[in-house]
């Protein structure tokens, strides 16, 4: 898909995630992203068992892939990877970034995107060495996070990462805040796509519970 001229040079933007719900914090960023890099595609990829999140329940790999879909499915150059559901178990993003470094062709570069909260701890996540060598970090801040000092303890990490630091209209908004506000019968329709909104009611996710266990995933791209 992005490689039919060999000559040219692609721009994969990744977005890695546990989506549990996503929002649109998350498509507003790889929005952003998409544009001021000139990404060609933008890859969105739900893990299947976070490795900080192994010891909260979250809602089910089918559910959030199902919501994932849903949320990006009328853009024409967002794509969905069910592969670290396929895979199971825990989710690394360093072995993720591997294997599509591995599948795609070499005039392919990999932008992995993520937000500030993420960038001030990436460098100690799972062979974050590697994450630095396999793909350019894109952070893309919300409105009042402190930029800055998650910069600077990534550049001070010694991994030699790549960081491209943007801005746009992003809603300051976390999976978590949207779950709570479910929970409490509160008002989330200008923090949630409608659709994937009406997916969590009718699945009736994130009331009492956070939603159903695992279940076989089809892998397409």
């Amino acid at each position: 898909m992005l490689s039919r001229e060999p000559s040219r040079h692609y721009e994969l933007g990744v977005m890695g995630g546990t989506f549990d719900p996503i929002h649109l914090g998350h498509t507003r960023a790889a929005a952003v992203a998409q544009r001021e890099l000139a990404l060609d595609r933008v890859l969105f990829v739900p893990a299947s068992t976070p490795s900080f999140k192994r010891d909260r329940r979250i809602a089910g790999a089918c559910d959030r892939l199902a919501m994932v879909r849903i949320a990006t499915a009328d853009e024409p150059l967002w794509s969905v990877c069910a592969e670290e559901i396929a895979r199971g178990g825990v989710s690394y993003t360093s072995e993720t970034l591997e294997g599509l470094s591995t599948c795609l062709p070499v005039n392919v570069r990999l932008s992995f995107i993520l937000g500030t909260d993420s960038l001030a701890t990436l460098p100690t996540w799972h062979d974050a060495g590697r994450i630095a060598q396999l793909a350019r970090i894109v952070c893309v801040s919300r409105r009042g996070e402190d930029d800055d000092a998650a910069l600077r303890g990534v550049e001070t990490s010694g991994m030699g990462f790549e960081v491209s630091m943007l801005s746009g209209d992003v809603p300051d908004v976390s999976s978590t805040q949207v779950r709570e506000l479910i929970r409490e019968g509160s008002d989330v329709s200008r923090l949630v796509d409608p659709r994937v909104l009406a997916y969590v009611r009718s699945h009736g996710l994130y009331r009492d519970g956070d939603g159903s266990t695992g279940c076989a995933v089809q892998v397409r791209r």
